[in-house]
């Protein structure tokens, strides 16, 4: 009989009960199990009588036929198998020892401290595995399907289902983009934000024209300089470059129209300096970069390659994102150094992954850096504890899942190691160009000043010709009362 309930045993097939006589006792029947995990044993398949029927009473002795064998596990080994994958499984060196920490390893814990069990967690250099057409699988997957460890947790997936038994989510998580940051403005570039490409024409159309306007009274008379620049002033077109990059005057113009241009043209590039050292200042202090990519299909035009891990690509099937793009396909243990390449702004590849290793990185190294990842959300995966088919345990721990689940257990434990604002970055709205309209009104001011000096250079002309008329009539009368001097004077000169 033992050797029956053992063969059950390692086929966990554990609701087995036996009938049985006595030969001195004929007219009773006794039911026989086996109790794995009794009198401190474990993994044990003696005989063990649990009910008797009595032919004379035509009565059982008690109603239990299928006793509860795992409520107490009496310390009994349990075997985890995990590869450092955070935040399931982390590694942490401490004074040269090693310790396991991670979801897996806190949620199993709390697990035998239910079941009375010892929760033995088992470290491998494979990841995950893939499991083939043909039932057949690799790396961890294989070590569970042969029954080598007895738990594993990981991505729940039809496949995977076929050849092992899993429990409820334990927590679902949104498979993401890891993402480079966008390059930094060109020093250059920094120099001409400020304003827009419509402000620095329109400021160098006001330059322009007050250079052209200094060139043309050369090919003019000189009083037309005189009027328009001043008599006194000299190297005007030096004098235009002076004003324009915020340098002093050293000699002002006499005449009034002259000064009004002079005044509108130092308002205007006080006005438009002040306004650029500002922002200059502004940019200067900020790690200004291009334009974020936001979606998948914006990294595929732009050629980026994506690399996917290949537990991940044995689910792609059809159309879909890999397909689309140019890809790699990276083993699991792989992804992290992938993601910190990411770090650099001239790496033109993306890593998929999923987001609660990114925060938990983030949390872990704030002060450091921080992983970028893509906006657009790609798909949620659910985690979910692996055990060999048809393990004993597995009923057991759905059970249990979902009253953690309920009491907020697994939330808690999964807050010590992810901090939902660690992917919040602050948006700092960037430092936008002045455009024109933002500037319009200085430039409405030039404008006015250009009015307000034509309007002072036609008083003065009209000015110097009311002038120049009134001398005029006074030498006219002048001239008239010397000539009747000189015609009583003749007599005088010759008398008769």
């Amino acid at each position: 009989m033992e050797e029956i309930f053992s063969k059950f045993w390692k086929l966990y097939v554990y609701n087995v009960n036996v009938l049985a006589t006595k030969e001195d006792s004929s007219n009773l029947v006794s039911m026989f199990t086996y109790m794995p995990f009794t009198n401190g044993s474990c993994n044990n398949t003696k005989s063990v009588q649990i009910n008797q029927f009595s032919k004379i009473s035509a009565n059982w002795t008690t109603n239990l036929f299928f006793p509860k064998k795992f409520k107490q596990m009496n310390r009994c080994p349990l075997r985890f198998g995990g590869y450092i994958s955070y935040p399931r499984f982390i590694i942490k060196t401490e004074n040269g020892v090693k310790k396991l920490t991670g979801v897996t390893i806190d949620v199993g814990t709390m697990f035998g401290d239910v079941l009375n069990f010892t929760a033995n967690f088992i470290e491998y250099v494979e990841d995950t595995g893939v499991v083939f057409k043909n039932k057949t699988a690799t790396a961890l997957v294989k070590r569970v399907m042969d029954n080598e460890v007895d738990a594993m947790v990981t991505t729940l997936q039809e496949d995977r289902m076929e050849v092992m038994s899993a429990t409820r989510t334990v927590y679902f998580d949104t498979l993401v983009l890891v993402v480079p940051p966008p390059y930094l403005i060109d020093p250059m570039e920094r120099v001409l934000l400020p304003f827009t490409s419509a402000s620095w024409i329109s400021i160098g159309v006001v330059v322009l024209l007050a250079c052209c306007v200094i060139k043309a009274l050369q090919f003019t008379p000189k009083a037309f300089h005189n009027y328009v620049i001043g008599k006194n002033v000299k190297g005007s077109m030096l004098n235009v470059w002076n004003i324009f990059l915020g340098g002093t005057q050293q000699v002002l113009p006499r005449s009034n129209f002259p000064r009004f241009l002079l005044v509108k043209f130092l308002i205007f590039t006080l006005i438009m300096r002040s306004l650029y050292q500002g922002r200059v200042f502004d940019i200067l202090k900020r790690d200004l970069r291009t334009v974020e990519l936001k979606t998948v299909d914006a990294y595929n035009e732009h050629k980026f390659t994506f690399y996917i891990f290949r537990t991940l690509a044995a689910n792609f099937q059809g159309p879909n994102i890999i397909n689309m793009s140019r890809y790699e396909t990276i083993i699991d243990s792989d992804i992290l150094p992938y993601c910190f390449k990411t770090l650099n702004a001239s790496f033109k590849g993306v890593v998929f992954h999923f987001m609660r290793p990114i925060m938990y990185h983030n949390l872990m190294n704030r002060k450091n850096f921080t992983f970028r990842i893509c906006k657009e959300v790609l798909n949620f995966n659910s985690f979910a504890f692996y055990f060999t088919k048809d393990f004993y345990l597995h009923s057991e721990f759905d059970k249990l899942l979902f009253s953690f689940d309920s009491a907020g257990l697994i939330d808690r434990i999964m807050s010590k190691y992810i901090d939902p604002n660690s992917l919040k970055r602050i948006d700092k709205q960037p430092p936008s160009s002045l455009s024109y309209s933002n500037i319009q009104e200085i430039f409405e001011l030039f404008y006015y000043g250009c009015a307000l000096a034509l309007l002072s250079f036609i008083c003065e002309i009209i000015l110097v010709y009311i002038k120049g008329w009134r001398k005029s009539d006074d030498h006219s009368g002048d001239d008239e009362i010397h000539s009747g001097l000189r015609e009583t004077r003749t007599p005088y000169w010759f008398p008769c």
